[in-house]
């Protein structure tokens, strides 16, 4: 699925970030601020959200 985030078409990237972002967990990290270099606003969008989300979890957990 991974793989399919850096898909050049829009028509893929959108369903699987979406996918990805359901799953979202700490080892996901990475993929997200790689999708930060998307042209795509989407994706930014997702991305920026997903990241938001595991920062909040991981300060959940913590304590």
């Amino acid at each position: 699925m991974i793989t399919l985030l850096q898909d050049e078409d829009d028509y893929v990237k959108i369903p699987t970030v979406d996918s990805l972002f359901e799953l979202n967990y700490p080892g996901l990290r990475q993929v997200w601020i790689d999708a930060l270099d998307s042209e795509n606003c989407y994706v930014l969008e997702i991305a920026t959200k997903a990241l938001v989300n595991l920062d909040i979890f991981i300060k959940f957990i913590s304590n």
